[in-house]
């Protein structure tokens, strides 16, 4: 039958001290097997019931535990928690520290009752310590950020956040939103900072708190892939730096860099479609009849996505980023580069001629060997195809200048890729 700490000996333990009780079942005894962990069934204020052999050599001693009203095992044992305890208890006169973990059984089994399963530290033991004391450190890092940690999934939402409020934004509001909504920035603007594919760091984007004044976040993010190198969403941190950028000068410098980041590719350093598209209407109003115009070049890489497949993100996005350098480099400083997204490119060749054009689109095609030895990508193949087309001034926009474009290039890719071609030429004729 039951015995409690007060009728039991200071030197042994009886063996009735540890008979099962006649409301313990076989489905009980089947709970405490003969195993190297010491397995016990015992009440909540430590009565023990039943144990396996490990078991009876502490059982004692958990009793004693259970009696001393300072010992941390007595309330654990009282609480509701599922965290693990260690407990040093005696053994051989030497002090063990145990980890003791405790499951809570249902009360078609009997009233009140706890199977505790106690081991021995050992790697695997050692190795959670480790994790546990790893997660306390940051969560008191996190807890001292004046700012938010914070993480978004696939799906291009909050789905943990971490800190304190920002800005007037609880952090209760922010889970399962997106950035733009959360924040009230514009949805590109949003992807290029906190759904990039590459490192963003402390990049400052002003918004509006919740009093409708001017707030300024510095941001920095790490993207996260899977095991298939598929970007599932990012991790990062949200400072508020509010008072330290809120001087007039200050502010006006950030909206010049929000608006340099609005219209900035962030993995090329190059214009993204909305800085390009805004600085080709301004050229498209400008220009009346008699000016000379320019010529749109619409330029996608070909093979990228074997790239990625068979290389990685990694190497895909330092490829992107190459083309973009070269695109500089092979262009004048009064000509516009753009990324439009993913492995499409554009350039905008101001007041040009036909053969200028022919010469550039050339020069590109003929650099990606070079690109592909930069890369470490030795005969990969990669190669640019090209849509060109002629600015009618005074007539054009940029939406029917894309078009045409995008038309050219669509001919260059019936005509198997790693051409360029005037859309005013047709599809049928190509120049390598």
């Amino acid at each position: 039958m039951p015995v409690s700490a007060d009728d039991a000996p200071s030197n042994a333990m009886p063996d009735a001290l540890l008979e099962a009780s006649e409301r313990i079942d076989v489905a009980l005894a089947c709970l405490v097997p003969d195993s190297e962990e010491a397995r016990l069934i015992v009440r909540s204020g430590g009565e023990c019931l039943t144990a396996n052999a490990e078991g009876k050599k502490l059982a004692l001693s958990l009793l004693r535990h259970a009696a001393d009203p300072h010992s941390p095992y007595r309330e654990w044992l009282r609480s509701a928690s599922a965290d693990a305890l260690s407990l040093h208890i005696p053994v051989k006169d030497a002090d063990v520290a145990y980890t003791v973990r405790k499951i809570t059984l249902p009360p078609a089994l009997g009233d009140d009752l706890i199977l505790l399963v106690l081991s021995r530290p050992n790697l695997s033991s050692h190795l959670i310590q480790a994790l546990s004391q790893s997660r306390a450190l940051y969560k008191d890092i996190a807890d001292t950020v004046p700012g938010l940690i914070w993480e978004i999934g696939a799906d291009g939402r909050f789905s943990f956040v971490h800190g304190f409020s920002l800005s007037g934004i609880a952090d209760a509001q922010l889970i399962d939103e997106t950035p733009a909504q959360a924040l009230g920035i514009p949805e590109d603007v949003a992807a290029e900072i906190f759904l990039s594919s590459t490192r963003v760091e402390s990049i400052d984007l002003w918004t509006t708190n919740a009093e409708g004044t001017p707030a300024c976040l510095s941001i920095s993010a790490k993207p996260v892939f899977d095991k298939d190198d598929r970007w599932v969403g990012s991790r990062g941190i949200a400072l508020d730096v509010t008072v330290d950028r809120n001087d007039d000068q200050d502010i006006e410098d950030a909206s010049l860099k929000l608006k340099d980041v609005a219209e900035s590719d962030v993995l090329t350093g190059l214009l993204n479609r909305r800085g390009f598209e805004t600085h080709l209407r301004k050229i498209c109003r400008q220009l009346r009849s008699a000016d000379s115009g320019g010529f749109l070049a619409l330029i996608d890489l070909d093979l990228f996505k074997q790239l990625n497949d068979r290389h990685g993100h990694p190497t895909g996005d330092a490829a992107l980023a190459a083309l973009g350098k070269m695109l500089e480099a092979r262009t004048r400083s009064f000509d516009l580069c753009a990324r439009l997204g993913g492995d499409e490119f554009v350039l905008w060749l101001d007041g040009t001629t036909r053969e200028h054009v022919e010469r550039v689109c050339t020069d590109l095609q003929e650099g990606m060997p070079a690109l592909c030895d930069g890369l470490d990508l030795p005969g990969f193949g990669l190669t640019l195809s090209i849509g060109i087309t002629a600015l009618r001034p005074g007539h054009d926009d940029v939406e029917q200048l894309l078009a045409r474009a995008d038309a050219a290039l669509y001919w260059v890719k019936g005509a198997g890729k790693a051409h360029h071609i005037f859309h005013e030429d047709g599809p049928a004729e190509t120049r390598t």
